[in-house]
């Protein structure tokens, strides 16, 4: 009785393993296929033929392609902060992490078009220019993962604006510093480029410090 027991414990972590894998495989395949074209130009047997599994088992995990899209989107949007937090706990100047953020933008994209060829771009930013005015759901998720960004910015912007004795809004410029990166993101994947994130760096900063201080920025 204690052997089967056993057979039948391993069984089900075997199934729960085997689950797990097929959930991860769809997302895996999902994040690729949505970044190398779009939200609809992805088709569900398209999706399921790269990821290995049946319709029914991507069902299974998620009633619908919006869904999917928003597990997508979550994960990405996880990832990314997780990125920009180890930023601000490398204890760098502020000035200096406001350029690291966008050395980790120029990082993830280039080992992506490593592996892929292309620059993909931002997709919380690919998601917003397909999807905001279409669906209110999706809106709402990119407007809280853009807010989740924003406020790791804001972190090293309000220590930058203490660090100079500055008098402007931190919620403000990390706004603006926000909409930089997303041009970067932009022009990377447009010209295929990732260098354009230096000149897009260097520029932020300035484009910051302006905001605190008052001082108005150049047209």
């Amino acid at each position: 009785m204690l052997n089967f027991e056993r057979r039948r414990a391993r069984g089900w972590l075997e199934v729960s393993l085997m689950t797990a894998e097929s959930r991860q495989r769809i997302l895996d395949q999902a994040s690729t296929l949505f970044f190398a074209g779009t939200f609809h130009s992805v088709g569900i047997t398209e999706l399921c033929k790269a990821a290995g599994v049946h319709k029914g088992t991507l069902y299974h995990f998620f009633p619908s392609k919006t869904e999917l899209l928003v597990t997508v989107l979550e994960d990405y949007t996880n990832k990314v902060v997780a990125d920009y937090e180890r930023v601000t706990r490398a204890g760098a100047p502020p000035a200096q992490q406001l350029w690291d953020f966008f050395q980790t933008a120029k990082r993830n994209s280039a080992a992506f078009a490593r592996e892929n060829g292309f620059c993909p771009g931002c997709f919380i930013g690919n998601v917003s220019t397909e999807l905001s005015t279409q669906d209110p759901e999706i809106r709402c998720k990119v407007q809280e993962a853009m807010t989740r960004l924003t406020d790791v910015f804001e972190g090293t912007i309000a220590d930058l604006k203490a660090a100079e004795g500055a008098k402007g809004d931190s919620r403000a410029a990390a706004t603006v510093f926000m909409g930089l990166l997303q041009g970067a993101q932009v022009m990377a994947k447009l010209h295929n480029d990732v260098e354009v994130f230096d000149l897009f760096g260097a520029t932020a900063i300035d484009t910051v410090r302006s905001v605190l201080h008052g001082s108005p920025v150049a047209s």
